[in-house]
């Protein structure tokens, strides 16, 4: 009687409710799980915590996919030349953060976790940390940064660089997050007696450059001044999608103002402490 009922359940009941084998999950990397602030240091309505780089994988990783997206769809009536910069800067740099994430968590992995002299990575790698910002409602954030770096140009100034740090586009505010990041490095740099405090502006495809409205309320200077442009000498080429050339010079946007500088210290900004020694 017992299997004749258990033969007809069989028959009548999905398969899956009878099993319970779980179902394997989708390959790869698909969206981080929410983040919570389990512990760290409050920055505003942020709290500002370490992060391991397997952690900091998957946020750029899911993040970096939402920038492309929204890269993709296009721009918006609504959006201003600003906008379209931060836009389309986001993405390629969601992707370096990607791979050093990735680089960091083979390294972690490894069993003599140190690289030698000669490997080709040991530079970008070597020191490098993880922060992230927390918030319910002013967005998400990572950085990346070095602390007590040496700056080969002045021997024995040390300094902290900023390698990169962007918020999560997706939840608006991410400049905000962004902010709670370079505060907390800021105020890690005063107590470690480094001289400066440097950070690096992003680069759209098009070759235009976004500068985080941050970077000049902090007190952040570019490493070489040039001469100032207004925006609206800007042709709208070089700020859109693709359409700039090459030219050995770069058109960098801090609000309403543009800064023509050699690209090769075009992107660098620097935060000097006033009580490093």
């Amino acid at each position: 009687m017992n299997k004749f009922i258990g033969i007809i359940l069989a028959l009548l009941l999905p398969h899956e409710s009878l099993s319970f084998v779980p179902r394997p999950r989708p390959m790869g990397i698909t969206r981080a799980p929410p983040l919570r602030a389990a512990s760290g240091t409050k920055v505003g309505e942020h709290t500002v915590m370490t992060i391991p780089p397997v952690r900091a994988l998957m946020l750029s990783t899911t993040w970096k996919n939402d920038a492309e997206n929204m890269r993709a769809l296009g721009y918006t009536p609504i959006d201003t030349t600003f906008t379209i910069v931060q836009k389309s800067s986001a993405a390629d740099m969601f992707a370096v953060m990607q791979r050093w994430a990735n680089q960091l968590t083979l390294l972690s992995k490894m069993e003599n976790p140190k690289l030698p002299g000669d490997h080709p990575l040991k530079d970008a790698l070597e020191g490098l940390e993880i922060l992230c910002s927390i918030s319910s409602r002013s967005g998400n954030a990572l950085a990346f940064y070095k602390r007590d770096a040496f700056n080969a140009g002045e021997a024995g100034e040390r300094r902290v660089v900023i390698e990169a740090c962007l918020g999560n586009l997706a939840l608006g505010n991410n400049e905000v997050a962004e902010e709670a990041l370079v505060r907390r490095i800021i105020d890690e740099a005063k107590d470690s007696r480094a001289s400066t405090v440097e950070c690096f502006a992003r680069v759209a495809p098009s070759g235009s450059t976004y500068l985080p409205t941050y970077y000049d309320k902090l007190g952040f200077k570019a490493a070489k001044p040039q001469a100032e442009i207004q925006a609206e000498d800007v042709k709208e080429a070089e700020i859109g999608w693709g359409g700039a050339e090459k030219t050995g010079q770069e058109k960098i946007g801090w609000g309403g103002m543009w800064v023509e500088a050699d690209t090769s210290e075009a992107l660098r900004f620097v935060l000097k402490l006033e009580n490093a020694g």
